[in-house]
């Protein structure tokens, strides 16, 4: 999640959304980690459903805070490549074949200067086989997101407008990434 200041809302809705689905984990695995300046893992790939759900709360929490701590070292903030890549690298099990997904939630205005663009961290993505779907604001400013998209659709994945007013675009990723898992089963 890009925890930006521009971000907290869907960043909000984000969480109470995995929250719900926390409770339904039966085996799958889900990290989370949340970028600004700098990324922060505020928990590892683990298929432990309470721990998943205690690190959610305490994530949202946080971000209701709107001081996340660690994401603020370095220069800039929204350094979209560089949460991406963070991601990216956080998959373990690099030699076993399955599905690898990433759900994205930033609304692309970088301000500062990343390691990653977002065009290097989609590389990596790529060449890791590694699918992301794109979680954008609904009103969002349309050049950063088509810019957003065009990186996303070389996954083979989807970026969605969420409105925060409903969790519509979340609802839509979940069947996607379930649709994906069968397909590679």
């Amino acid at each position: 999640l890009d925890v930006s200041g521009s971000m907290i809302d869907v960043d909000k809705a984000m969480i109470d959304v995995y929250l719900q689905l926390a409770e339904q984990l039966e085996g799958e695995r889900i990290g989370l980690v949340l970028f600004d300046a700098s990324a922060v893992t505020m928990f590892p790939l683990t298929d432990d459903a309470r721990y998943v759900q205690t690190q959610l709360a305490h994530a949202r929490e946080e971000i209701s805070g709107q001081r996340i701590v660690g994401t603020d070292l370095g220069d800039g903030s929204s350094l979209i490549g560089d949460g991406l890549a963070s991601c990216v690298q956080r998959f373990d099990q690099k030699d076993v074949r399955r599905s690898r997904t990433i759900v994205f939630a930033t609304d692309n205005q970088l301000a500062g200067d990343p390691l990653y663009s977002l065009e290097k961290a989609t590389d990596m993505a790529v060449k890791r086989e590694i699918m992301i779907f794109g979680v954008a604001p609904f009103n969002n400013d349309p050049v950063p997101t088509v810019a957003f998209k065009r990186q996303v659709d070389r996954t083979h994945g989807k970026v969605l407008q969420h409105d925060t007013r409903g969790t519509t675009a979340v609802e839509m990723i979940q069947e996607a990434i379930e649709r994906q898992e069968r397909v590679a089963m």
